[in-house]
């Protein structure tokens, strides 16, 4: 195996070995977990949405020292370190770049394992004689700040040494590595640490290791170890197993069958009494690699009476859901000068663009939607308004704070200026950032438009309650008598939102008398379309397309100027225009402004025409904006 990827080794194994999309559609069973001599199985895998992005995130580790998360991710590019808290109500906490001196040492750091509450052990690259390689680093925390690794002497190699686990006293650590040259795949060892500090006593773990892959070791205890493997036949590429070491020797591993899928999970660890995570490419996440969650939950004791199982299966009636989403759009200019006498909302870090489907929304989310585009440029930004105002003036100072938390240069970029104006205006270096917002009108349509779902199930009588839902939507119905028929309204149950992948999951969970559950999932292909286009109305007969401009004109505005530009790229079919605006919101100079418009789009002066009622267009399109020009574009 030949590794060479600059990302971490595990994205780069699991990437290496090839996913075949599944052809025939499986009902998938919940088949009892096996064990050795645990009384619990840990299941339900729930993706963890709030720390997750849409690129890499894996190698989570719970450092009980700080009672806070760990995990490295690839959203800036190169792989870092996040932390993340649990929440008093069990949730984890927008993630935040760690600032130490760890982080920023290397180009790339992953899989931290902690000693102590000042001593740790990770991966980062170390140059070796013909390339780089990953390898076992230390650190220390010193006065609240880990420090710029070192590599562990001991450990060292020309090869790659990865994912290192330290046993909870601290005696011996296992990691993985391609340190055996007869082969190159890797496999498990163990070294124990002595008197003086050094790690020794190398050995391979041959029990456990196979002609595949073993990865991402994690100790529960000192004879415990969870890991990821593709070597042992698992339904998946990468599969979680477990292995309990009794005396000196590790007894055959049992893979986690409530977790383990057709695709890749690895990077367990478990953070406290109740709950564990691990990592997974299945398709419903929203990254490439996602973190996700597993609950425990304990095995009925059954050695004194036999516990009799609830059968369950599922079906549908295609094998194949279409799904076609239209995106019809208006172009918005960007509201350089932002009426302060209207209620802006707070900044949201997490605000997208896409979520705009009203005027109302740019004007009430000015401030996220700035910040959101500052994060591309990082640009310097001048907020011009009267200081006086404190309300606004504490709103724009705490989302600087807010930015800065993990955008420290936003301080010294982000400027504030009192004005005697009563707007607030914003000036910008990166014209960029005035680039047009659209309204964005959403349009889904199901094929079958209406799911029916079979359910066979025996043991009827043991039936409680039940649930049914789809995977990653809000979608959720439940019930104690379990019907063998469930019609489900595709366009009524998946709204904004569900988060598209290329499968859509239903899961259906029953509960006995005892609430032991018993679960069963069956996986549906989306068939996904997607088509934007700009959007068109019917006004007095004929057809337009709609633009929204400021009555604030000054026609050297960088955002009217990238706004006109867009729409300029298709001016061949542009034949006229109809101005409408309100008479107090009419300037002196309209008509350099409409001359301006039309001069660029090629259209015809006796072509265009200004409404001052704006009585017409709100009887089509509901009230004119305030502060607003619209501009209906005839369409040849």
């Amino acid at each position: 195996m030949d590794i060479c990827s600059i990302q971490s080794c595990l994205t780069f194994l699991i990437r290496k070995k090839k996913i075949i999309k599944f052809l025939i559609f499986l009902v998938l069973y919940a088949f009892p977990f096996l064990v050795l001599s645990q009384d619990f199985e840990w299941g339900n895998p729930t993706d963890i949405r709030s720390i997750n992005s849409t690129e890499d995130d894996f190698a989570p580790q719970w450092n009980k020292f700080e009672n806070r998360l760990y995990f490295s991710s690839l959203r800036k590019g190169k792989s870092k370190f996040f932390v993340s808290q649990l929440d008093e109500n069990g949730n984890f906490t927008s993630p935040i770049e760690l600032k130490d001196p760890l982080n920023r040492a290397t180009g790339n750091v992953s899989y931290i394992s902690f000693l102590s509450e000042t001593e740790a052990v990770l991966n980062a690259y170390r140059q070796g004689l013909r390339q780089a390689y990953l390898n076992i680093f230390h650190s220390l925390r010193r006065g609240g700040n880990w420090l710029k690794p070192i590599p562990l002497d001991s450990l060292q190699c020309e090869c790659f040494v990865l994912h290192p686990t330290i046993s909870p006293d601290g005696t011996f650590i296992i990691f993985s590595s391609n340190k055996d040259g007869s082969k190159k795949d890797l496999d498990l060892f163990i070294a124990y640490r002595m008197e003086t500090g050094v790690w020794g006593n190398i050995e391979k773990l041959e029990e456990l290791n196979t002609d595949g892959d073993e990865i991402t070791p994690f100790l529960a205890s000192s004879d415990t170890l969870y890991f990821a493997s593709n070597g042992y036949g698992g339904p998946g590429g990468f599969d979680i197993y477990f292995s309990i070491r009794k005396g000196t020797n590790w007894e055959k591993p049992n893979p986690l069958n409530l977790l383990n899928t057709r695709f890749n999970e690895s990077d367990f660890v478990i953070v406290n009494d109740t709950l564990a995570l691990f990592v997974s490419d299945r398709p419903e996440g929203i990254g490439k690699l996602d973190i996700y969650s597993a609950v425990k939950t304990q095995i009925p004791d059954t050695t004194t009476k036999p516990q009799k199982r609830i059968e369950l299966s599922l079906s549908v009636q295609v094998p194949t859901v279409r799904l076609e989403s239209s995106y019809l759009y208006d172009f918005v200019q960007f509201p350089e000068k932002i009426p302060s006498v209207r209620k802006l909302k707070e900044f949201d870090p997490n605000f997208k663009e896409e979520k705009i489907s009203k005027y109302e929304d740019i004007i009430d989310n000015a401030v996220s939607i700035i910040f959101a585009r500052w994060k591309s440029s990082r640009s310097e930004i001048t907020f011009a308004f009267d200081t006086n105002n404190i309300e606004l003036k504490t709103l724009i100072v705490n989302a600087i704070f807010l930015l800065s938390k993990e955008y420290p240069e936003s301080q010294s970029k982000i400027q504030i200026s009192h004005s005697n104006d009563k707007n607030l205006t914003v000036f910008v270096s990166d014209s960029n950032i005035y680039k047009p917002l659209k309204l964005v009108k959403k349009q889904t349509n199901f094929e079958p438009p209406v799911l029916e779902v079979f359910i066979n199930y025996r043991k009827e009588e043991q039936i409680k309650k039940w649930e049914l839902k789809i995977r990653n939507s809000s979608f959720k119905i439940t019930g104690e008598t379990l019907s063998p028929f469930i019609r489900i309204d595709l366009s009524k149950a998946l709204e904004s939102d569900f988060n598209l992948t290329d499968t859509m999951f239903i899961d259906l969970i029953v509960y006995d008398s005892s609430l032991n559950s018993y679960s069963i999932t069956y996986p549906i292909v989306l068939s996904l379309s997607k088509t934007v286009l700009r959007n068109s109305y019917v006004y007095k007969g004929k057809i337009y397309e709609r633009l929204f401009l400021s009555s604030n004109f000054d026609k050297s505005s960088a955002s009217l100027i990238s706004l006109i530009n867009e729409i300029a790229e298709y001016r061949e079919y542009i034949n006229g225009a109809v101005v409408v605006m309100d008479k107090t919101t009419a300037q002196s100079n309209l008509s350099e402004l409409i001359d301006f418009v039309s001069q660029r789009l090629q259209i015809k002066k006796e072509n265009t025409k200004i409404e001052y009622d704006p009585k017409d267009y709100e009887a089509s399109f509901g009230k004119l904006p305030e502060n607003t020009i619209i501009f209906l574009l005839e369409r040849k």
